[in-house]
């Protein structure tokens, strides 16, 4: 086992520690990873971590800032990934990245360009926080807005979630200032399946209880303002699929025009009615309010097999981002053996998997969001940890 190095946030090394119990690490593509490590409390460490608030442990290419301690029969130290600083700083800024892009305030809508506009914002004021550039990277264009105040972890993991990346932040002790990198994964030629004998005791699990392939929304009716029925103004016409979701409140001079009603496209209007379109014919009809109306996404099959549910959203557009979380869910467990962190995979790597039993076989592309790593007595090992909905 590596020993771990602690040094205070200067880049100061205050301890090595040789004898240690055990060490455990999660890391992640794009959230926060943790840190536990139990040793000897004799050890002189146990007066660095009393002593010492702001303290980072490395252990080889791992880092974490220390954000716990415990001494008494033994001592530990807990601590999360060097991005959990992210989390201590927030941006109070309204703002949506159109906009902002459409002002001139950001030159590009892509994810870098968008995070080095959250780091700024937030931890622009930290002389050593520096954004490390990403020659030959490219990313996506994302949309993020802000309307409270968000920390920017929470900005910055929505900002890279949207293009399909991670992020990290690195401690660099040589040169004495803290990295913001962003991070993509690459598609490895790498297979496992048991045949290759790089995995074992594979598992596949499938799951229906949260498919639906259609669903109803609530559709709000846009208020148009007054519609003179007797002069038909502003022109309305019967049948135009422009009519869809919009309203107006009749108004009808009954003095001017010496009716008590008048009928236009059929129908039968009184003063203080309402003129709707519900439907995507454009066909008008009477109401009683502009209160919003149910609308459906109709199922991909009928009959017993047409399963529907309610959706969120006020538009076809979100209902149907909504209904595409309804999936059949799928994943296959695995342990791996000799597929190793740092040397045969980053994390946000993608690899492909094969499983077989019996006549079924299925072969999918696996993305690995992070890895456990443990060093224990008689027990050295790690397990990736890949993202858990195939589909």
């Amino acid at each position: 086992m590596e020993d771990v190095r602690i040094y205070d946030f200067e880049c100061n090394l205050l301890h090595i520690e040789h004898d240690i119990a055990s060490c455990n690490w999660s890391l992640y593509e794009n959230d926060i990873g943790t840190f536990e490590m139990h040793f000897s409390p004799e050890s002189p460490l146990v007066q660095v971590a009393v002593e010492n608030r702001y303290l980072v442990a490395v252990q080889g290419e791992k880092q974490a800032i220390i954000t716990g301690r415990q001494f008494g029969v033994e001592g530990v130290l807990y601590g999360r990934t060097c991005n959990w600083i992210l989390t201590r700083f927030c941006v109070c800024e309204t703002f949506d990245t159109r906009t902002l892009a459409e002002t001139g305030e950001l030159p590009s809508q892509d994810a870098k360009t968008v995070c080095m506009y959250l780091i700024q914002k937030g931890m622009g004021d930290i002389p050593n926080f520096v954004f490390e550039e990403n020659a030959g990277t490219v990313f996506g264009d994302v949309y993020l807005q802000n309307k409270q105040v968000t920390t920017v972890f929470e900005l910055v993991q929505s900002c890279m979630k949207q293009d399909g990346g991670g992020h990290r932040v690195f401690f660099d002790i040589k040169e004495k200032k803290w990295c913001f990198i962003l991070t993509k994964g690459k598609m490895l030629s790498t297979i496992l399946s048991e045949d290759n004998r790089n995995v074992h005791e594979q598992e596949y699990m499938a799951d229906l209880q949260n498919f639906f392939s259609g669903g109803y929304f609530e559709m709000p009716i846009a208020d148009m303002g007054n519609w003179n029925v007797f002069n038909n103004l502003p022109t309305l016409h019967n049948g135009f699929a422009d009519n869809y979701a919009k309203g107006y409140k009749v108004c009808l001079d009954k003095e001017a025009t010496g009716h008590s009603f008048i009928r236009r496209f059929d129908i039968t209007f009184y003063d203080g009615d309402y003129i709707v379109c519900t439907t995507k014919d454009g066909v008008w009809r009477k109401a009683d309010s502009l209160d919003s109306f149910i609308e459906q996404i109709s199922p991909e099959l009928s009959g017993i097999y047409g399963w529907k549910t309610k959706l969120d959203g006020n538009s076809e557009e979100v209902a149907k981002r909504s209904l595409a979380q309804y999936t059949e869910s799928s994943r296959v467990s695995l342990k791996t053996k000799g597929f190793v962190f740092g040397q045969d995979y980053q994390l946000g790597d993608s690899v492909m998997q094969r499983f077989e039993k019996g006549d079924f076989s299925t072969c999918m592309s696996r993305k690995i969001t992070g890895v456990h790593l443990w060093y224990e007595p008689n027990d050295i090992g790690e397990q990736p940890i890949f993202e858990e909905e195939l589909n």
